[in-house]
């Protein structure tokens, strides 16, 4: 076993880890290991937004947490719910609520499309160089890295 990213050619799920087995001379080959292990435990720091980019010095975060919750900042507001891994590399993040702060007009405008991307995404991966990404079936919706430092 490797801890290294397996996407299952199958259904294009991914995992933690590769795995081969060798019985009688013969080897297989396959993906194994929890994939909540591939979000869970990180803040993932939002650039991308829509291919937009973001606003300078905003906050876009990410945080998978147990039970199926999902937290973050959403430029100026705190948001929090829930959301749900599909075998297939899918995900849907539902029960959004936030605290309800007043900023810039430009800020609040970037976190109404932020949670937009989050209710509107259909799939999850991790891209080649570690990034999260969340997508539809159309497009992307939002790239994130995993923060240097935790800020909660």
């Amino acid at each position: 076993m490797a801890n290294q990213l397996c996407q299952d050619p199958v259904t294009g799920a991914q995992y933690p880890n590769q795995v081969r087995l060798t019985i009688n001379g013969q080897s297989f080959q396959g993906c194994g290991g929890n994939p909540l292990r591939l979000i869970r435990g990180a803040e993932w720091v939002v650039e991308d937004l829509a291919a937009e980019g973001i606003i300078d010095r905003s906050r876009l975060t990410l945080r998978f947490m147990d039970d199926n919750r999902i937290a973050g900042q959403a430029s100026c507001n705190r948001y929090t719910g829930r959301y749900q891994l599909t075998d297939e590399g899918g995900i849907t993040v539902s029960e959004l609520t936030m605290t309800r702060m007043a900023c810039a007009p430009a800020l609040m405008a970037q976190e109404a499309r932020f949670i937009e991307a989050l209710e509107r995404a259909s799939r999850i991966r991790i891209g080649p160089h570690g990034e999260l990404l969340l997508l539809t079936s159309e497009a992307g919706l939002l790239s994130a890295f995993q923060s240097d430092h935790d800020t909660l």
